[in-house]
């Protein structure tokens, strides 16, 4: 490090860079290291400071965390998957009640995702407040799809789905649902940034990966799972497939 640091000094030298070298500030110098700790003390005396996870950007080569600065995106294609949540028994009724039926005695929400790695993860789907969703029929199954989108579905799916019913999204949230592959529930919230310009208009959530996700689901206290929980719920599913993960 102090190689490195005298050569970055040359180098600002060189390059005409004005300052007072002789006196140069250096986060490293023990003076300043003890000032940050004093500070930090300060923080935590004053009861500003507070414990929780939160998800980060992380470099696999560095193996260290990136600010948001550091990160650019890249405008890529993504394969994307369609994923049954079923709705739980002791929901079923307030389905009924949101779509104005009584007949209706198993449906699933349909989620719409390009990062299915993170589904371990889900602990929520959001819908919109403000958007329309429609109970479908579709073979012999009852599927929750936004409106706008279930002529796209159609199409995709190659199937005819016939719409039974309407309501807004505000009619669905608290609906409990169960995780397609693990034994846990997830639970239908309301979230703003869902839109209705593609997928189903429902949104996987999953806290462990995304800072809206995590931001939406910290209102409502939703748990977090962290990477060594996930990673070793992963490798539980996937040892059935004789597949090695991590």
């Amino acid at each position: 490090m102090p190689k490195l640091k005298f050569q970055s000094k040359d180098d600002f030298i060189r390059l005409g860079v004005l300052g007072d070298w002789e006196n140069s500030y250096k986060s490293m110098d023990a003076e300043f290291e003890a000032d940050i700790v004093r500070a930090l003390g300060r923080i935590v005396t004053n009861g500003h400071l507070q414990k929780g996870e939160k998800p980060v950007h992380w470099c696999f080569d560095c193996k260290s965390a990136l600010a948001e600065a550091e990160v650019e995106y890249s405008d890529k294609t993504s394969k994307a998957i369609y994923v049954k949540f079923g709705v739980q028994q002791k929901s079923v009724a307030q389905i009924n009640s949101a779509f104005r039926k009584s007949d209706i005695k198993s449906c699933s929400a349909v989620i719409w995702t390009t990062t299915p790695w993170t589904l371990p993860a889900n602990v929520a789907v959001c819908v919109g407040q403000s958007i329309e969703y429609s109970l479908c029929n579709l073979d012999d199954s009852y599927l929750i799809i936004a409106s706008d989108l279930v002529s796209a579905c159609s199409e995709k799916w190659n199937k005819k789905i016939n719409i039974l019913a309407t309501c807004k999204g505000e009619m669905l949230e608290g609906v409990t649902l169960d995780h397609p592959f693990i034994q846990r529930q997830s639970f239908l919230i309301c979230g703003d940034h869902v839109t209705v310009e593609s997928g189903t208009g429902l949104v996987h959530t999953a806290p462990s990966h995304g800072v809206d996700d995590y931001n939406i689901c910290k209102k409502i206290n939703l748990r977090l799972f962290t990477q060594l929980i996930i990673r070793d719920i992963s490798k539980r599913i996937m040892k059935g497939y004789q597949v090695n993960l991590f």
